[in-house]
């Protein structure tokens, strides 16, 4: 417990039991008859804080406890005449007022001295973990001794926002920091902070310039403050081939005096800083910036799990908190059963006693670029392979399913063709059979003199002869050409050799005799294919 509340309570304890007992005086005097009460009224511009009754042979005075010297007090006693006539219960509920606020007061201060307490108790913790740098080349004897100095040091120091407010005795609770998600500042610190430019999108550098109250003049090119975990902003980090600079603030935004946190925050959103961050790692390669920056909400727990994995000291040697600024180096991945984890290399830590301004912040960063020029050259170079290894593997998908696709088209041909050919097939089948019977249903060749005598020549050079009688359709020729010089009937054109009269099998009059179509005893036909049908024809023998 604070040497503080120990003195206060025993302050306040020894009110209250002098109250009790000049009540119950009074209740006694009273009940005896002998109580005489006078009131004192309250000196012009002092306010007594409380009445205290005097019994001195069996009269009852009440007489004003005020502060000042002891002239004023002895001048105040001589002032009897004005004393006013006061009535016995008056004076016992004045005296029952009385041990009421002294037993309320107890209670406040025994609340205020156990947070106090508690508060005490966590400094003391933190100091003992956090360990100096040089400790892991002392003795275990030495390192108890220095981590119990730490402890009693951090105990015993106040911090300015653990104080009890001097109205009310309003006490903060101890666990109003609930979180990197939970907290939330004051509304007057929300009054007097800067907004942030609508050019530039919102991040977790944008929270801060309105928490402490701090303009934010990042440029707009400028690389973005990272929040959330750890782990996603070392991912991102390694992604882009770069450092990662950590925030971790040490207190809550509060009002007044500039903090330590406030005089980091303008440095981080300066545009020095950003000019930095932006520069190119190397003069050779890499053409993406050298720094990213993520930071944590104070008291939250992605705070403290980042400073028990970075092992910062966020307290100095004599107790003070400070702010974490630290710059990480992001490892290359570790796979394991639960998935790639980027391990994390601690590369430089700064005091913040005080924090640096923006300008020695960029000259800090810019000797960090130039010291780890080795570990710039890694993450460009495995950023580089994994680009290759990944337009390999996008290659090698593409490449399969150009394969997968290409056979699969090829497979619907074949089976197209083979459909094609059975169909062909089928067809010839049925064709080669249709001439069959149509030889053996062709009229006997009339012989008589009325009979008509056709003559047909065919662009391979081929020719025939035949007499048809009289009354025989003209479908009848195209039945012949058809039987006798396998040529589908329904692709024959038969022209006359004067060229003015043509036949298809498709025409209408196909049906009339040959006398009544009006052709002469002696007709010479040309027989030519369709011209579509010609065309195909000759694709298709051009194809085998």
């Amino acid at each position: 417990m604070s040497r503080y509340g120990f003195h206060l309570i025993r302050l306040i304890s020894f009110l209250g039991l002098f109250g009790l007992l000049q009540a119950a005086q009074a209740r006694k005097a009273i009940s005896l008859g002998t109580c005489q009460g006078k009131l004192a009224p309250p000196t012009k511009g002092i306010s007594p804080s409380f009445f205290q009754p005097n019994f001195i042979s069996n009269e009852c005075k009440v007489l004003a406890v005020r502060g000042g010297s002891e002239s004023e007090s002895d001048g105040y006693d001589d002032e009897e005449e004005d004393l006013e006539e006061v009535s016995s219960p008056e004076i016992l509920d004045q005296a029952i007022e009385l041990a009421k606020s002294s037993i309320l007061m107890i209670g406040k201060i025994a609340k205020s001295a156990a947070i106090q307490s508690y508060k005490a108790i966590q400094r003391a913790i933190r100091a003992g973990l956090e360990g100096e740098s040089n400790e892991e080349e002392e003795g275990i004897v030495i390192k108890v001794i220095k981590s119990l100095t730490r402890m009693i040091r951090a105990a015993f120091t106040l911090d300015s926002d653990d104080g009890i407010e001097s109205s009310g005795l309003e006490i903060e609770s101890p666990g109003a920091d609930d979180g990197n998600d939970g907290d939330s500042v004051d509304a007057d610190s929300d009054k007097e902070s800067v907004e942030t430019p609508t050019s530039r999108k919102a991040d977790f550098g944008s929270f801060l310039s309105n928490a402490y109250g701090v303009e934010d003049l990042r440029p707009e090119d400028g690389p973005q403050f990272l929040g959330g975990t750890l782990a996603a902003a070392l991912e991102t980090a390694r992604s882009q081939a770069r450092m990662l600079v950590v925030f971790l603030p040490s207190k809550r935004p509060t009002k007044g005096k500039k903090s330590k946190d406030q005089l980091a925050v303008e440095s981080l959103l300066s545009s020095q800083v950003v000019k930095a961050a932006n520069k190119r790692a190397r003069k050779k390669g890499g053409e993406s910036g050298s720094f990213l920056f993520w930071g944590a909400k104070a008291g939250s727990s992605e705070a403290a799990t980042a400073a028990k994995k970075l092992k910062t000291k966020g307290i100095s040697k004599n107790g003070e908190k400070r702010p974490v600024l630290a710059v990480v180096y992001p490892s290359r991945p570790v796979i394991s059963t639960r998935g790639a984890k980027i391990p994390l290399k601690l590369l430089a830590q700064h005091h913040c006693s005080p924090p640096p301004t923006p300008e020695l912040m960029a000259s800090w960063l810019d000797s960090l670029r130039k010291r780890h020029a080795k570990q710039y050259l890694v993450m460009q170079t495995d950023l580089k392979e994994a680009q290759y290894s990944k337009e390999r593997r996008e290659g090698y998908s593409e490449s399969i399913k150009s394969d997968i696709e290409k056979k699969k088209r090829e497979k619907e041909e074949a089976a197209k063709r083979l459909a094609e050919e059975e169909a062909e097939k089928a067809r010839v089948e049925a064709l080669e059979k249709r001439r069959e019977e149509l030889r053996e249903t062709l009229p006997e060749e009339d012989t008589s003199k009325d009979a008509k005598k056709i003559a047909v020549r065919f662009a391979d050079g081929r020719s025939g002869q035949r007499q048809f009688s009289p009354n025989q359709p003209v479908s009848d020729l195209f039945n012949w050409v058809d039987a006798m010089y396998e040529i589908e009937r329904e692709k024959v054109v038969l022209t006359a050799m004067n060229g003015k009269r043509s036949f298809t099998w498709s025409d209408e009059d196909n049906y009339k005799s040959l006398k009544d179509s009006g052709l002469g005893r002696n007709t010479g036909f040309r027989v030519t294919e369709k011209k579509e049908e010609a065309d195909k024809r000759e694709e298709e023998e051009s194809n085998e």
